[in-house]
Parts: structure tokens; sequence; C-alpha cells
């Protein structure tokens, strides 16, 4: 190898290095977010399976939250995790579940001021009774709230 080549791949590799470290210098600011909590008794739901009609017991079985302080509140990326069982006594086949997250925006005098809500799909492989899907909800959380969240969604009209 000549000092030119040399010195050519030693260029590319402090310039990869470089960039590399670069990019990590963009990773958000992440801050404690504002409260986040389920509501009693919207932690579990009961669904029928779309494919089979299945009956299935869905509960939360996990949280995590990470939160960017914005002008207008807080960027939220929300990891949930549940737990999922389904009646196989009529068929042990794959199944599928849809599943609603309720994220409610209360202000200081717990006055609504927003609310969203995120549709998912999950899928019992075949001869399994268990799923236990993750999901992730990016949002925006207004400033100077707290967020209520819970399995389903309200009524039309509610």
């Amino acid at each position: 190898m000549t000092f030119s080549a040399t010195f050519r791949s030693a260029a590319a590799l402090a310039l990869m290095t470089a960039a590399m470290t670069g990019c990590s210098a963009f990773e958000p600011e992440y801050t404690a977010c504002p409260s986040i909590k389920a509501v009693e008794g919207a932690e579990n739901v009961a669904t029928k399976g779309t494919i089979l009609g299945q009956d299935i017991a869905v509960r939360l079985n996990g949280v995590a939250a990470k939160c960017v302080a914005t002008s207008s509140g807080h960027d939220l990326e929300l990891e949930v995790g549940l737990l999922a069982r389904r009646d196989m006594s009529s068929s042990a086949k794959t199944e599928e579940m849809k599943i609603d997250i309720t994220l409610a925006y209360l202000d200081k005098d717990d006055n609504p001021v927003g609310r969203d809500v995120s549709s998912f799909k999950a899928y019992f492989n075949e001869f399994n009774a268990k799923s236990r899907p993750t999901f992730v909800i990016s949002t925006e959380i207004p400033a100077g709230t707290r967020v209520i969240m819970g399995l389903g969604k309200l009524k039309d009209g509610e």
C-alpha cells in the first residue's frame, strides 16, 4: 500500500468517525415527563378476536415513557406493553385482535383539554393462548397538563 492510499484510508476513517460522532450530538435532550397514569378500571378490557371471534382478555403489562420539552409542552414517546389471553376451547388457529389505547390530557383542575386514540392490531400465533404485543405511541402533551390512559375508547357521543 502506498503512502497516498494509506493517507486516503486514514482520512476516510477519520471522516466516518467524525460523522458518526456528530450524529450522536443530535440525540434529543430527554426530560422528566408530566404525570402519566392508567385510569383505574381502564387497565383491563375484554374484546373479541376478528378472525375466529374468540374471547380475549387484555391488560396493561408495562409502560415506558420518554419526553422532550418543547415550547408548547412535551413530545412524548410512550411504549405500551400488553398481555392478552384468549380462550382456545373453540380453536387454536391464528387469531387477530384490535385494541385501542386512549390518552387524555387533563389540566390542573382535572378538566379534559384533549384526547388521542391510537388503534393497533395484534396477533396470537397458532397454538398460543398468550400474546405480549408492544406498541409505541408518539404524541405531544400540551403544556400544563397530565396524562391519563386506558385501554379502549369512548363511544361516539361520550
